[in-house]
């Protein structure tokens, strides 16, 4: 089926989006009763986790607020507000065309039985029960519309940085006493109670070269030039050490220089790359794969969950939950899903 797309610039770079019947107006997927009042968010010091959990907080109350037939009200300087702030380059008024309205935190001492008030911890923990597929099309809308408006600072790193027509992107979140192989082996324990499908609990946290050079092998970046840039956490080095010592990749891969590097740019340059390589365990990733897709990116070049592999001599892998419903869909991303 052909699908006919619209171009865009996306800090300097030019994207096709697709034109999909998914994409639904805000007001097509609310209700025609009257609406039940607002809740509200940011009110609460969520400061205790990082930016990608505070975008996801924000995109499940954007969904409590459909589900409860509501309209969702974001406290002005608050954590949810902060957040958007730093990746997307949006004002209040942005937010009316998604049925959201910005509050002057003053007013919340004044509010009437209308409001609901829900705490970003909550909002993070909520997940919709509403269909997989209008989910999509809520995530389509609002994804691409932040996406194609990025922060001012997201898009100077891009630009800094020249990149290529082509390049990879490799996240590596490793985090303090081993939490990535900890929380990954949790995730894969519950995909295959709920699945039977069996993932790799290593591979996305080890990122060894075996494992990179299969995955570029299967997308023909193997033999070519095009830079390979490693964003991340930075806490285990050994990890960006061995792929640049590694004899057939080593001289390809990158860090962002750390005095540019930002949450913002980092993933404004994993979001416009030709492959993005990451770990399910990650909200950041999560966010950079399902941005992808929403802006119009082939799924298969979201590479998060490795199949466990049948024969572990072989350095060939399959990956699954590449499209927009499995990456929301709780079975699969557990907590980590936006």
């Amino acid at each position: 089926m052909h699908t006919s797309h619209n171009t865009t610039v996306i800090c300097g770079r030019t994207i096709h989006l697709p034109i999909e019947n998914v994409v639904l107006s805000i007001d097509e997927l609310l209700s025609t009763t009257k609406q039940n009042g607002t809740v509200i968010i940011g009110y609460d010091d969520m400061h205790h986790v990082q930016t990608n959990n505070h975008i996801n907080a924000f995109l499940h109350a954007f969904d409590f607020a459909l589900d409860h037939n509501m309209q969702l009200g974001v406290i002005e300087h608050s954590w949810a507000f902060t957040a958007l702030q730093n990746l997307f380059q949006i004002a209040s008024q942005d937010f009316e065309q998604f049925n959201i309205s910005t509050i002057n935190h003053d007013v919340v001492t004044v509010l009437n039985s209308s409001y609901v008030m829900k705490s970003g911890d909550e909002m993070y923990y909520y997940h919709s029960h509403a269909p997989l597929d209008e989910i999509k099309m809520r995530r389509i809308k609002i994804l691409r519309y932040l996406w194609t408006h990025p922060s001012l600072n997201g898009c100077s790193i891009v630009r800094e940085l020249s990149l290529p027509a082509q390049y990879v992107v490799i996240h590596n979140r490793w985090m303090n006493h081993h939490g990535c192989l900890n929380r990954l082996g949790n995730l894969a324990f519950l995909i295959e109670n709920r699945t039977g499908i069996k993932i790799d609990r290593r591979a996305p946290c080890l990122l060894e070269p075996s494992y990179i050079k299969s995955v570029l092998r299967i997308h023909d970046f193997l033999d070519t030039s095009i830079p390979i840039f490693v964003i991340g956490d930075g806490i285990n080095p050994d990890i960006i050490h061995n792929l640049q010592i590694d004899l057939d990749i080593g001289n390809r891969v990158r860090t962002i220089p750390q005095q540019v590097s930002t949450v913002s740019g980092d993933m404004m340059v994993a979001a416009l790359s030709s492959l993005f390589i990451g770990v399910p365990i990650s909200t950041l990733s999560g966010n950079i794969a399902r941005a992808r897709l929403a802006l119009g990116f082939d799924e298969g070049t979201n590479i998060l969950f490795p199949k466990k592999r049948r024969n572990s001599s072989s350095d060939e892998w399959e990956f699954i939950c590449q499209t927009m419903e499995c990456l929301l869909d709780t079975t699969f991303m557990h907590n980590y899903v936006g």
